[in-house]
């Protein structure tokens, strides 16, 4: 027998089961996540042939399959010593030597295993394990007989182990885990195979990913309690279910207790419910109304305790706790606008999709990094975060009720073959799926979707229910039955069909691709308190792809024409996925503070410190130090720019006063897909925070402008709302100041009058026109106050003036090799005289502008050339110029790296230079440079050594960096290297493109001295 000296957990046990011997026992529960626990994997254990069994299962039917190394040695030779909630990928992502990628997933049999004791005990009892998730499917053994069996996944479950516990003896539990693989990326479009057997796709980790506790009680019992809030908010509708196994119905007394604090000693409400032979399993509806109570709300989230008491003549029989908030939310229809309502007062909500990934185990959080999610994107500003193609961890959504944030919940994997046709074909080489071959699949997601609401439908927090993100199709008979079924398990709540991208491919009816406003199949949902199934008043949209940064011609023109402008009053417009742009993790943060610390490197370490080694050598050898005086400074950097992208569609979306929703693309980001989060996988915020909260905030000026990027010929305009969530209303005084530098060059008092009430967006000043002094080169900053009786509401904005560069003419060195024509287009624009042609032979000029492919067998010519001392700038095709150049030996070329868009973009960034002379340095490339570093633009960089980097970028997956201006020394010569898009943004109508004029400009000038 091993495990002979009984732990200190089971010490507690026993004594709390030996003082109760004296009375009837009440309910007890133990953590058995607390004592010490073993894995092992069993490589060679069969599992691809096996059947699934749905639940309620007969586990008298289900086969009992045992560890292939036999009972006695898995218990005394087996294993490593682990503590759970665990992954099998936590301990051994390794386990084939790569740890980079995701082959180090194990897909098969694991073992999870421990030991416990309990005394005799009076009374017939009834014991269960309660299981808060597993991943995939769980076989329960205790004294090495099959007790319980569950195959749904991510969810709870109960299994009544009454019939194979020892009183009194040793007892072995032993938990056989199949991990049949799964993805490790966004998305959920995609079966996932049980061997032959199609089932919802989930994140491939593989374990016991919750905790596991022993539960005693008499054989009647409370086997569960929904508390429902209502739209009189300090009434709430307790919903309780009682059983039992001794008899059909239940007598006696069910007692409310309600307390104000956790330790449960202050209480401010109690009452009796009689029962006379209630049928067991039968729901029991009681109504409280809590006096003088405080609401719960993400500013103030007020949680009261819930104590239901199940008592008979024979004394206490259960005893039930719950936390709760009051509070009620829904959407209403005020002077013409349907919006969000939280306690009857209007919110706007700002939030993020969450894909679930955690470090080091990878699907479930610490609670302190659950705290620390919470804590993070309060900071950011935001009030809600959405569970997004995965179901939520019962620890976070506890945290969400304790520290204050709305949350946006989905299963995860709810779709099946059939129902998403052109996604299935692709996966599958065209090859269709019979209706039949999904049966399992089908009611696997309707069984987990279930769980997932019955699980969480007591939680304040918990606002939206989603079935699937993207559904891109319309809802089917199935569909339509499942949300209505799942909406009567909780009508409190919005539960919505889709968050849709309503792509023409897949709804040719919409061919813009937008959301219709008129009633439309998928926009199906049903709203709290009424059993109707709705097909107008929720308009759902992504516009999941970020720009990489603001682009003004974009994102803002004038009042009536910005990114995200909607009219749509009469539905609620929810921006459900919206800009993602990538930005890195805070490396240095997590190489320093998470993972040196800790010697378990899980399935993402390496992954982090090889990141850090990339970004810190580069920085190094290629002179970026005074840029990025440390990592942290870097990563920062590219963040800011993410951050002031999302903070400026959130106040584009708030100038409305019609839009109800921004939903930012996403929250945190794993090793493996994309980097597009707001926070790093350890919930490090990137970014300087303040870049997003406050756009967030209840009282601000908003100041926009047409143009952020203008040459000192221009004026710059500007448009001034007020964010005002009814705090302020009556006439006020708009005090605009303008300065460049330290010099004011414009100052104005504007009489404005503020609405207040609903009006939470308001135009209060249109136009306002700002005159640039000739001299002026650099930042322009707007600034703007409104004083009203108990403070100063405050607003600012930057742009940027370029101080022109003019040249009559090229010198008689230049020449040029202009293939597409766009630098000839550029000179007759700017009434310069094109330069000659280049001409085969020994070459004549000093400088050639390139934009194109030499003619064949001259790169001898141009090679001796630039040998000599001269110089050849090359604006376009660099990509194949420099295998061209390196084919010849002139540089060290080792590669295109493509800067991709959205989820994967890089950033790049620039050092200080004489080429940038009248242009930002030292940084990330966002606004200011808007031409060059948004996702639009033809990006890529380029794999050099022995050059000089003026502009460098990185892929964000790949660990590699490259060169997007360089310059590199050949003899006397020299060679400039740009992949930047110049074809596009140099003859741009944009005012923004007068960077790329600068810069050519600049160019020419370095060159030509």
């Amino acid at each position: 027998m091993i495990y002979k000296r009984i732990t200190f957990i089971t010490f507690i046990i026993v004594a709390l089961f030996a003082c109760n011997q004296q009375k009837e026992p009440i309910r007890y529960t133990h953590d058995l996540s607390e004592l010490n626990w073993k894995l092992w994997v069993d490589t060679t254990a069969q599992w691809e042939n096996d059947s699934l069994y749905l639940p309620p299962v007969n586990i008298e039917e289900i086969p009992a399959n045992k560890p292939t190394c036999g009972w006695e040695n898995l218990y005394i030779n087996k294993g490593i010593k682990i503590k759970i909630p665990a992954t099998v990928e936590q301990y051994l992502w390794d386990w084939d030597k790569d740890s980079l990628g995701t082959e180090g997933d194990y897909i098969g049999v694991s073992w999870f295993y421990t030991s416990f004791e309990i005394p005799k005990t009076s009374g017939n009892r009834r014991i269960y394990l309660d299981f808060e998730s597993v991943r995939l499917r769980a076989e329960v053994f205790v004294n090495s007989k099959l007790a319980g069996y569950d195959c749904i996944g991510n969810t709870p479950f109960k299994v009544d182990v009454s019939n194979f516990i020892k009183s009194g003896e040793l007892n072995q539990l032993a938990i056989r885990i199949t991990d049949p693989g799964g993805n490790f990326q966004w998305d959920d479009y995609h079966l996932d195979k049980f061997g032959k057997i199609w089932i919802p796709p989930s994140h491939g980790f593989g374990g016991i990913t919750g905790k596991v506790k022993l539960v005693c009680t008499n054989k009647e019992y409370i086997d569960d309690v929904f508390i429902k809030n209502t739209p009189e908010i300090n009434k709430i509708e307790i919903e309780t279910i009682l059983k039992s196994e001794i008899g059909d119905t239940i007598s006696g007394n069910l007692e409310f207790l309600i307390f104000e604090d956790k330790e449960m000693k202050k209480m401010v409400l109690s009452q009796k419910k009689i029962l006379n032979k209630i049928l067991s399993s039968d729901k029991l509806s009681i109504q409280l109304t809590i006096p003088d109570a405080e609401y719960w709300s993400p500013n103030k989230p007020k949680l009261y305790y819930l104590q239901v008491k199940l008592s008979n003549n024979n004394g206490l029989k259960d005893e039930y706790n719950k936390h709760f908030g009051l509070r009620w939310f829904e959407a209403k229809i005020v002077n013409g606008n349907k919006d969000f309502y939280l306690n009857n007062k209007r919110i706007f909500i700002t939030s993020g999709i969450s894909w679930g990934f955690w470090p080091e185990n990878g699907i479930f959080p610490t609670l302190e990094l659950a705290e620390k999610q919470i804590l993070s994107l309060k900071e950011l500003g935001l009030n809600m975060f959405n569970f997004h193609r995965g179901i939520g961890q019962e620890i976070l959504m506890d945290k969400a009720d304790e520290l204050g944030i709305l949350v946006y919940e989905e299963p995860g994997g709810y779709r099946c073959p059939n129902e998403n046709i052109w996604f299935w074909k692709e996966r599958n080489e065209g090859n269709n799926v019979p209706v039949e071959d999904v049966q399992i699949a089908w009611q696997l997601r309707k069984e987990k979707l279930n769980r997932m609401v019955k699980r969480d439908r007591s939680h304040p927090s918990l606002i939206i229910y989603n079935l699937i993100n993207e559904a891109l199709m319309n809802p089917t008979a199935e569909n339509k039955k499942d949300i209505y079924d799942a909406h009567v398990l909780d009508p409190t709540r919005y539960i919505i069909f889709s968050s849709h991208s309503f792509h023409p491919h897949f709804f040719p009816e919409y061919p813009v691709g937008d959301c219709p406003t008129e009633p439309a199949e998928a926009k199906l949902y049903m709203e709290p308190n009424n059993h109707e199934l709705l097909y107008q008043g929720w308009w759902d949209n992504h516009h999941a792809l970020g720009t990489g940064c603001i682009i003004d011609s974009m994102h803002y023109k004038n009042p009536k024409d910005y990114n995200l402008y909607t009219e749509n009053r009469g539905e609620i417009v929810f921006f459900g996925e919206e800009g993602a742009t990538n930005a890195p993790a805070v490396l240095e943060n997590i190489i320093t503070n998470q993972i040196n610390p800790i010697s378990l490197k899980g399935w993402d370490a390496k992954h982090y410190e090889k990141s850090y080694n990339s970004i810190e050598n580069f920085i190094n050898e290629k002179g970026f130090q005074k840029v990025f005086p440390t990592v942290t400074d870097y990563t920062q950097g590219l963040a800011n720019i993410s951050y002031y992208y999302h903070g400026k569609m959130i106040e584009n979306c708030r100038i409305s006063n019609i839009t109800d929703s921004y939903v930012i693309n996403g929250i945190e980001d794993p090793k493996t897909g994309f980097y597009s989060g707001i926070v790093d996988i350890y919930r490090n915020i990137k970014g300087n925070p303040e870049l997003i909260s406050k756009y967030t905030i209840p009282l601000y000026l908003a100041v926009k402008l047409r143009n952020k990027v203008v040459s000192h010929n221009d004026n710059l305009i500007a448009d001034f709302f007020i964010i005002n969530e009814n705090i302020i209303q009556g006439n006020y005084k708009l005090n605009i100041n303008v300065f460049a530098g330290n010099i004011n060059i414009k100052s104005d008092t504007i009489s404005v009058l503020v609405k207040g009430g609903e009006h939470h967006g308001q135009l209060i000043c249109e136009g306002f026109e700002i005159e640039i002094p000739n001299s002026i080169n650099g930042y322009i900053d707007i600034k703007c106050t409104l004083n009203h009786n108990d403070g100063t509401v405050l607003g600012d904005e930057k742009a940027f003036v370029v101080l022109e560069s003019k040249i009559d003419k090229l010198s008689n060195d230049w020449r040029i090799l202009d293939d597409t024509g766009f630098i000839s287009r550029f000179l007759n624009k700017q009434s310069i005289p094109i330069p000659q042609k280049f001409k085969r032979g020994a070459g004549s000029g000093k400088h050639l502008f390139v934009d194109g492919i030499l003619p064949d067998n001259a790169i001898g010519d141009i090679k001796k050339w630039v040998k000599r001392g001269n110089s050849l700038i090359i604006l376009n095709d660099a990509d194949k110029w420099a295998e061209l150049l390196a084919q010849e030996d002139m540089i060290d070329y080792y590669g295109k790296l493509d800067l991709s868009s959205g989820w994967k973009g890089g950033g790049m960034f620039l050092k200080e230079h004489e080429i940038f002379s009248g242009l930002p340095v030292n940084m990330a490339m966002g606004w200011e440079y808007q031409v060059f570093a948004n996702y639009y633009a033809n990006r890529y960089l380029l794999i050099l050594d022995n050059e000089e980097t003026l502009i460098g970028g990185v892929g964000a997956q790949q660990h590699k960096f490259g060169s997007a201006f360089a310059i590199i020394k050949y003899g006397e010569g020299e060679i400039y290297l740009s992949t930047l898009d110049f074809t596009k943004s140099i003859n741009s109508e944009e005012k923004s493109s007068i960077i790329a004029q600068k810069l050519l400009f600049n160019i020419v000038e370095y060159v030509s001295n």
